[in-house]
């Protein structure tokens, strides 16, 4: 199987969470007794093997909540990269966490805010890589997503946020061949990007503009806690438990 750098990117200031009277960064906030980054991060290492983990997190949250040492008690080989302040966008802070790879390992951004699994790719990995970005999708037409455009052939030809212009929404798990990809599209993105913060799903559309080759997977399930309403509807799931018992199986 293809190993992967796993990079987290868990730099934002959660001020929703924070709004409704949450007193820590929404990583650390407890779903089933762990940590919201807990479960994004195991929705990868359930099925892939990776090389290594990389957290980035805010000084102030090193600094006030000691999350270095939350990501150490359940990651304990885990690198961490502290940023001084927030960035504008998600693609800005993946980037920081890319800063120190210069191979030709594939590498995974995941957002800290949500639980999936994906069989399929997983699989997909245990065969050698000849496309150049993957994302994960699951069915919705709820309008705080972010979507995969298609052509009639069903081909993907961009990514859209916020807009429902198919029923494949995207997971906040991005998929690129390399760091070094990564990077040169993410500086593409920022000459075009019309949003006010740096979307990864973004980077996505200059993949197509250089024609390289995108895949999507299905996930096998997907469940968002990224905001206060989520949270609470989340909390019933019994996806929760699977995991775990298929991390101690």
């Amino acid at each position: 199987m293809t190993n992967l750098h796993l990079i987290m990117p868990m730099g934002g200031g959660g001020i929703r969470f924070h709004d409704k009277g949450f007193l820590v960064p929404k990583p650390l906030i407890e779903i089933h007794s762990k940590p919201f980054f807990y479960w994004s991060t195991q929705s990868i290492l359930q099925n892939i093997d990776c090389v290594d983990i990389t957290f980035v997190v805010l000084q102030q949250h090193v600094e006030e909540n000691q999350i270095d040492e939350a990501i150490h008690k359940f990651f304990p080989k885990a690198k961490i990269k502290i940023i001084p302040e927030v960035l504008p966008g998600a693609v800005c802070t993946c980037l920081k966490g890319i800063e120190d790879i210069n191979d030709d390992i594939p590498v995974i951004f995941n957002d800290c805010d949500h639980m999936f699994s994906c069989s399929a790719l997983a699989n997909r990995l245990k065969e050698p890589i000849d496309f150049d970005g993957a994302l994960i999708t699951f069915e919705s037409s709820a309008p705080q997503f972010s979507y995969v455009k298609y052509d009639e052939a069903g081909n993907i030809i961009g990514t859209v946020e916020k807009q429902v212009v198919s029923n494949h929404a995207i997971c906040g798990a991005y998929f690129f061949s390399n760091a070094e990809l990564f990077r040169q599209m993410s500086e593409k993105y920022f000459e075009t990007c019309n949003y006010k913060e740096y979307f990864v799903s973004g980077v996505y559309n200059e993949l197509c503009k250089a024609s390289k080759k995108i895949l999507d997977f299905t996930a096998d399930f997907y469940l968002s806690f990224g905001t206060p309403k989520e949270y609470e509807a989340a909390k019933n799931s019994n996806h929760f438990a699977a995991i775990l018992n298929k991390i101690r199986g």
